[in-house]
């Protein structure tokens, strides 16, 4: 977007980009999370992230986080009936009614870490952390690759996580999740080196049964 457009950074000397955009039709809205460009004058700094809504009845602009204290860099964000996530390189967690990033882990260097923060601390809320374990141990930078989050599961090759649960299931084989309906349906590929297997749609098991 750029200075043409009235909102919250109109004029900032380079246009912003707004590389994740959701649209909640029930709140007449639209969440996004720019990446801004560093620039004088328009209140944000650009080390930290911060959503934004705009409501397209009414014209007008909400923060719906606060700013962030996390660099930019790799960040996928996730919208749908259980609320707004952010898959960062230093974990993944909820954006809350309070507008802080309440985490469901934490991570560095490919490894998870205890939590760090204290209830809204620069933006960050791990009261409801996970706490790594023995059984954690073992994880590689590669089983915390997360790519997707549907329906309360998180996705990597190797791992899926019931995130309301905190359970790590162990894939059998590695698999590329794509897209998952209704927290069961589950489209994507195995991935293994040199083989093609097609698309695949895998049925999971309830969730009841995932969880024991």
């Amino acid at each position: 977007m750029d200075r043409s457009i009235p909102w919250p950074w109109q004029g900032a000397p380079l246009p912003i980009p707004v590389p994740y955009l959701h649209c909640d039709g029930p709140g007449r809205r639209l969440i996004m999370l720019p990446t801004p460009m560093p620039s004088a004058g328009t209140g944000f700094s650009a080390t930290m992230l911060q959503f934004l809504a705009f409501h397209w009845e009414t014209d007008q602009w909400e923060n719906i986080s606060k700013p962030l204290s996390l660099p930019i860099g790799y960040q996928l964000t996730f919208f749908d009936q259980t609320g707004l996530w952010l898959l960062h390189g230093h974990g993944f967690g909820k954006i809350n009614d309070q507008g802080d990033w309440q985490t469901v882990f934490r991570k560095r260097g490919g490894r998870l870490e205890p939590p760090k923060s204290a209830p809204g601390h620069d933006g960050i809320d791990d009261s409801h952390c996970l706490l790594p374990t023995a059984e954690h141990c073992d994880f590689s930078s590669l089983d915390l690759n997360f790519k997707l989050y549907a329906d309360g599961l998180l996705f990597s090759q190797n791992l899926i996580m019931l995130v309301p649960e905190q359970k790590f299931i162990r894939l059998a084989k590695p698999f590329t999740a794509l897209g998952c309906l209704n927290g069961r349906y589950v489209i994507g590929y195995y991935t293994a080196p040199g083989k093609d297997s097609g698309l695949v749609i895998a049925v999971l098991k309830e969730r009841h049964l995932l969880a024991q």
